[in-house]
């Protein structure tokens, strides 16, 4: 049987992305929301995920946001950097800058607007993959339009780069036959919190 290719578990915020009144993002706020989950305990940190309002920020935003992560969390927990985009070219970019900076992986959600095929899909990933960054696929259909079901969950496994699988669909019938298709390659995370026990007795880690 395989294994699964990370040890990342427990709770990972997407967190969110402070900004000043002007619009600006708030670096020193950022810094104090980090020490402020980091001493209720979290396992590690989504940083510019979609809660973090990655769409709201410029690439060069995003990648101050990942360098600030890096420099206050200090190697404590993982840090997993959000470089979803709508375009292959750009979200390769931004995983190439997060790995550059030394982060521990990233998010990345199916091309958003862009309805790409099966296909499509998966080609998105493979490129991602040859930055040689750990993924965690996101799966969310309502922000995507793009729903990551047990096959193509499977198929996406078979990039060794592909390390973990956060689900965010409200129909656990689905989750749970994507659970089980890669929980022993893959770390599976429950997206929604109201699903995380029945996520847990399904091989969620987190």
């Amino acid at each position: 049987m395989a294994h699964q290719r990370c040890d990342w578990q427990g709770v990972y915020p997407a967190a969110v992305t402070p900004f000043t009144k002007d619009g600006a993002l708030d670096e020193q706020a950022t810094r104090d929301l980090i020490e402020v989950f980091l001493a209720d305990g979290v396992h590690g940190f989504i940083s510019v995920g979609s809660t973090g309002e990655w769409f709201s920020l410029s690439d060069q935003e995003r990648v101050r946001v990942f360098e600030i992560y890096k420099e206050q969390v200090k190697g404590r927990v993982p840090v997993v950097a959000g470089t979803s985009a709508i375009g292959t070219r750009e979200t390769v970019a931004l995983t190439q800058a997060a790995k550059d900076l030394g982060l521990d992986g990233c998010m990345v959600l199916p091309p958003p607007y862009a309805m790409p095929t099966k296909e499509e899909v998966i080609g998105h990933y493979a490129e991602v993959a040859k930055v040689g960054l750990p993924i965690m696929i996101y799966n969310n259909p309502p922000r995507t339009g793009i729903n990551v079901d047990a096959a193509m969950a499977s198929e996406l496994a078979k990039l060794p780069e592909v390390v973990a699988f956060k689900d965010s669909t409200k129909d656990l019938y689905q989750t749970s036959e994507a659970f089980y298709a890669v929980q022993d390659r893959m770390a599976c995370f429950a997206g929604l919190e109201p699903y995380g026990l029945a996520a847990f007795s399904r091989g969620a880690v987190g």
